[in-house]
């Protein structure tokens, strides 16, 4: 039980920081730059593009951190609890 305690806070961060870069893009966008001169137009359309893709952060390079894997592991660890307290019985 106290290992939600534990995960929870990570899986949330990583899904707020994952929503806050995917609004990062819109938020550059809607700045004055048609206002800006060709260098600044550049450095955003790449600032843009790099920003577009999603990011994923894995734990130990195999499974990805967000909410989603914390109800699956939560699901999976309350179904291994269930069978060996039956096994036990």
């Amino acid at each position: 039980m106290i290992f939600m305690f534990e995960i929870f806070p990570c899986c949330w961060c990583v899904n707020e920081l994952i929503a806050e870069t995917g609004r990062l893009t819109n938020a550059v966008y809607n700045c004055n730059w048609y206002e800006q001169d060709m260098k600044f137009r550049r450095a955003l359309m790449i600032f843009m593009l790099r920003t577009h893709k999603q990011i994923q952060i894995l734990a130990g390079n195999l499974v990805p951190v967000s909410l989603q894997s914390f109800i699956a592991i939560v699901k999976f660890s309350f179904s291994m609890f269930t069978l060996l307290n039956e096994m036990r019985q």
